[in-house]
Order: C-alpha cells, then sequence, then structure tokens
C-alpha cells in the first residue's frame, strides 16, 4: 500500500508540474489509471492477480504498459 501511495502521489505531482508547464498530462493519466488498476488487483485474491498488480507497480514495465 505505501509503494502504491508513494508512486501514486509522484504521478500526481509531475501531471501537476506538466499542467502548470500548459502541456496535456496524457502519460501521467495513462500512469494513474494504470496504479489505480494494478491497486484493485493486488486487493483480489489470487496469484495471477497479484503478478499483474506488482507488475503495474513496476515503473519501466508500466511505461511498456
Amino acid at each position: 500500500v505505501q509503494l502504491l501511495r508513494e508512486q501514486g502521489f509522484n504521478t500526481l505531482w509531475r501531471g501537476r508540474r506538466t499542467l502548470e508547464e500548459g502541456e496535456l498530462p496524457a502519460q501521467e493519466i495513462i500512469e494513474g489509471i494504470i496504479l489505480a488498476v494494478s491497486g484493485a488487483l493486488l486487493l483480489t485474491p489470487g496469484f495471477v492477480t497479484d503478478i499483474i498488480g506488482f507488475a503495474g507497480l513496476i515503473p519501466p514495465i508500466r511505461v511498456l504498459l
């Protein structure tokens, strides 16, 4: 939960900074959605859902998604 919270706040701050620069924070929005889905998958019981949920928390894998 702490890792998810930290990654979420980092994404939020990057999105705010991008908005202040006058650009659309599309990458940050997509990362936020992936983080939310990953968090939900981690709460869902099951080995496969945990693997997919943890994969969404790893930044290089999240960029590939």
